[in-house]
């Protein structure tokens, strides 16, 4: 559930102001969610990834065409750039 404490970024196409904001607050952390489980998931978890960012993609809040393309985004997801991606009820983020 989002908090006053949280931030929104609406991707429609590059460049975004994500980095900016994310320099500006310190995140340390990302939850990423999204119907582009293809492109705008796949490029912006990449991001974080080379910035050492702490990464979740809760496995019930991205879609792909198909299911067994999700489970092999999320598998990706899991083992090559280390993404949690648990369901979104079981994530904790820390709060700084």
């Amino acid at each position: 559930m989002l908090d006053e404490r949280d931030y929104c970024v609406l991707k429609p196409k590059p460049p975004t102001p994500l980095d900016t904001l994310l320099s500006y607050i310190g995140a340390k952390e990302l939850m990423l969610t999204g119907i582009s489980g293809t492109q705008c998931v796949p490029f912006t978890a990449n991001d974080a990834y080379v910035r050492d960012l702490g990464l979740h993609i809760p496995s019930d809040c991205i879609a792909l065409p198909t299911q067994l393309e999700t489970q092999q985004a999320l598998q990706h997801f899991e083992k090559v750039i280390g993404a949690n991606v648990s369901k979104s009820t079981q994530i904790r983020l820390h709060r700084h």
